[in-house]
């Protein structure tokens, strides 16, 4: 089956610091994220989003319908970034989980 390129107007930042956030531009970007570095799959929204990125990918399925359920599982893993940080430009991202002092990254 054929698969599309296509790509979001509004791209969406993955990541647990400013210096490792990404930018998903798109359902196949999306899909290859959530199938092989996601931090944990299995969740409600993680499923929902391969589904939808599956169908968008193929055409069969809005593109904005896995933009939305995309963000719903990075939210989900808590790897979605915030909007840029005004005081210096950075994004800032949203910490996944700590154990004691330490952040665990998203393997990208």
């Amino acid at each position: 089956m054929l698969t599309f390129d296509i790509k979001w107007i509004a791209p969406i930042r993955i990541g647990l610091f400013s210096d490792d956030a990404m930018v998903v531009e798109g359902p196949t970007q999306a899909l290859a994220l959530l199938h092989d570095d996601w931090p944990s799959s299995g969740g409600k929204h993680h499923q929902a989003a391969v589904h939808e990125c599956k169908l968008a990918c193929h055409e069969l399925g809005r593109s904005e319908n896995a933009r939305e359920a995309f963000m719903a599982a990075a939210l989900e893993a808590g790897i979605l970034a915030s909007a840029h940080d005004t005081a210096n430009g950075r994004i800032r991202a949203l910490p996944r989980k700590s154990v004691g002092d330490q952040r665990i990254a998203l393997p990208v």
